[in-house]
């Protein structure tokens, strides 16, 4: 099936169509998640959670153009891997901090 037929169908809903462009695009994002996190572990990841994410806003993706849906599917990877290492970013501690005596009164 030609690609753009493909991602049409699976706009409607099929499922054989969903699973050939999940299975067309996964190595894709996984080669992607890596060049960004350099972690195999974290690659899989954030290509599994686009997967999720493409799938759940794949009804509101305007056209069939399979250049424009990459772009959109590579932009939705990267967003989630860098809300990803912003919550892991620790907070620094201000400048002058003093912390709490540990020892009781």
């Amino acid at each position: 099936m030609e690609m753009s037929a493909m991602l049409r169908e699976a706009k409607r809903g099929d499922r054989r169509a969903l699973e050939a462009l999940c299975a067309h695009f996964h190595p894709r994002l996984c080669r992607y998640a890596y060049a960004l996190t350099r972690s195999r572990e974290a690659a899989e990841d954030a290509a599994q959670e686009t997967l999720v994410a493409m799938l759940r806003a794949l009804p509101d993706f305007r056209g069939c153009d399979m250049g424009k849906f990459e772009g959109w599917l590579l932009r939705i990877e990267r967003n989630h891997i860098y809300s990803q290492v912003r919550r892991k970013r620790p907070e620094p501690i201000p400048e002058g901090f003093d912390p709490p005596d540990s020892a009781p009164p």
